[in-house]
């Protein structure tokens, strides 16, 4: 049995979005755990109806063969599509994944003029939350994860979400 990629879509809506609302994942590890597809350029956007993965070029076909949770489509040269979908949807306010760079932030506020847009912790927290679950099979009583009981702290200075998962130590090494 496969990994239930849509199920994990749905549950980061049912916990985090409301009706005019969508999110913005950019970050590339998200990304591969909502659709199952990794690839170091793209953009994951979901609202309350759909979700689409804007792939770069380069991984457009393997991503159409390979994503079956939600719509695929071409991140083009100054992502006119991401505006386009998301005005398709009638986003009103826009959650874009904690953590993004600040040059990053300021084309998005510029592409999306018309929406309210905000960085949200509060997403992240969701997400390491999802992950978490996932991780540990629904289990009430997981096991201590590299970096300890706190994932707020290790959060905050980027180990528990990065370091941890690529390398198994805290230190990112």
């Amino acid at each position: 049995m496969g990994t239930d990629f849509l199920g994990r879509i749905d549950a980061l809506r049912k916990n985090f979005l409301a009706a005019r609302q969508a999110i913005i994942i950019i970050g590339e590890e998200n990304r591969r755990y909502f659709t199952g597809f990794s690839s170091s350029a793209g953009v994951l956007l979901v609202t309350q109806q759909d979700a689409a993965l804007f792939a770069d070029g380069r991984y457009i076909e393997s991503a159409r063969e390979r994503v079956k949770c939600c719509a695929v489509l071409e991140l083009a040269q100054g992502a006119p599509g991401i505006t386009d979908w998301l005005k398709k949807h009638a986003a009103h306010t826009v959650f874009l994944e904690y953590g993004v760079r600040i040059s990053e932030l300021e084309r998005y506020r510029q592409r999306l003029q018309d929406m309210e847009l905000f960085p949200a912790k509060a997403l992240e927290n969701k997400i390491t939350k999802l992950r978490r679950a996932k991780d540990t099979g629904g289990n009430k009583n997981p096991a201590p994860r590299a970096g300890g009981d706190r994932p707020g702290l290790y959060a905050y200075f980027g180990f528990y979400s990065r370091g941890c998962q690529r390398t198994g130590n805290r230190f990112g090494n």
